[in-house]
This record gives C-alpha cells, structure tokens and sequence, in this order.
C-alpha cells in the first residue's frame, strides 16, 4: 500500500469526532513502514532493507529495476548518484526522498527521535536475522 496514503487514513481516522485545537503528538501519528509499502515507483523490502525501483511503464527506463540498500554506507552520495541519471524522473526522486524520510526518520520531532527510529529500523533487521539464525 501507498505509505503516504496509510498514514493520510489513519489521521483521519484520528481526528474524527475531535473537533478544536489537537496536541502535538497528534500531528505526528505515522505508522513503521511494512514490507510492501510503496512510494510511487519505489517499494520498500523489509527483509533486506532495499528500496527498489520498478519504473513505471514509458518512463525510458533501460532494464528491470533499481536498488537502493538503506544500510549503504554514503547514503547521501548515492542519493545524487540517482539523481544524476538521465531516466529518473522529477516525481520519482522526490518519493525515494519521502521514502527514506519515511524509512529512517519517520513523523519523529526532534533530532533525538530521529536517531531512536534509525535505531529501530536496524534493530528490526538484526532480529529477524537473528531469529532465523536459531530457527525463530
């Protein structure tokens, strides 16, 4: 499902029936990104913490798709590496922005919470591979 569009549901379902002034939490009511969720072009894999790109048919796009690892050290270099390729489209590198926002900092507010989310999105991935390492 379309990240962007789950978290868009569920504030809405949020602010039904609270008329007036909401707190600050309510602003930032964000679900972690499953296996599965997509931002345009770009879906997100859980298990091995890729992003991949599936272009969208007539973008100009020459082969079958594109990874980004979110574990990549130089994350940001390689996001203008992206960036500078002929095929990728403004829209499409706007959403892989939004998803690695998403991804790595989600609706946190403050520096401190988006070191704790980055945290949690390592920790998911070193506990599923644990646990498959014991059977789990």
């Amino acid at each position: 499902m379309d990240y962007r569009k789950k978290c868009e549901q569920l504030r809405k379902q949020h602010d039904a029936g609270k008329p007036g002034i909401r707190s600050l939490g309510d602003l930032f009511i964000s679900p972690d990104p499953e296996h599965g969720d997509t931002w345009g072009c770009w879906t997100y894999n859980a298990e091995t913490l890729v992003l991949s790109y599936t272009p969208a048919p007539g973008r100009g796009f020459m082969g079958n798709g594109y990874e980004v690892d979110l574990e990549r050290p130089g994350l940001l270099p390689f996001i203008f590496h992206v960036a500078d390729k002929g095929w990728i489209s403004v829209e499409d590198m706007g959403n892989l922005i939004f998803a690695l926002s998403d991804l790595m900092f989600g609706g946190y507010a403050s520096y401190e919470m988006q070191k704790d989310g980055i945290k949690r999105l390592l920790a998911t991935r070193f506990d599923r591979q644990r646990a498959s390492c014991y059977g789990g």
